[in-house]
């Protein structure tokens, strides 16, 4: 009897096929993480509107407490609160870890402020505007400034909606 030497095919995977499952075991991976990098932003930026609020409710507790808000912009301003017990350093900066931008409205003795995340470049202009917070006072402070360096300028006034007749005799518009 002769018996055969040679190959006996064994179970197993080609390298094509380990190939073919490593190519798509990557590209879900990449997918997954592409995923998950767009929740973690959102995520960042829910953190910064939450810890902008803390910052807010501390800066009214302190204006109550002092009769203004702190004064020194940035991180000496908002130091301040940090001293005076109402929130802790690690609220000092944004999720992105930047300094929270403060700015007390006028420097000295303080009605007002405006306060804000660069978001996560750190540049100034964040991306979402919902990462600004500003107090009443401090809008009209702004809003004051503007009208006394308008002051002097000619603005026309604006455009009525309300009906117009001409009477041309005179050059008169009455307003109905």
């Amino acid at each position: 009897m002769i018996q055969r030497v040679g190959f006996r095919k064994q179970g197993g995977f080609t390298i094509i096929e380990l190939t073919a499952v490593l190519l798509i075991i990557g590209i879900l991976m990449a997918v997954a993480a592409l995923s998950f990098r767009g929740n973690e932003e959102a995520a960042k930026i829910t953190s910064a509107r939450a810890s902008l609020r803390n910052i807010q409710n501390a800066l009214e507790t302190y204006r109550l407490q002092k009769k203004y808000y702190p004064t020194g912009t940035d991180r000496v301003g908002l130091a301040k609160l940090v001293n005076a017990g109402l929130i802790s350093e690690e609220n000092l900066e944004d999720p992105w870890g930047n300094d929270y931008h403060y700015e007390p409205v006028p420097e000295d003795k303080p009605t007002g402020y405006r306060l804000e995340s660069y978001g996560s470049d750190g540049v100034d202009g964040p991306e979402d505007p919902t990462l600004q917070m500003s107090s009443a006072s401090a809008d009209e402070e702004v809003q004051n400034l503007d009208e006394e360096a308008l002051e002097g300028v000619d603005i026309p006034a604006p455009i009525d909606s309300r009906r117009h007749d001409w009477d041309d005799s005179n050059d008169n518009v009455e307003v109905q």
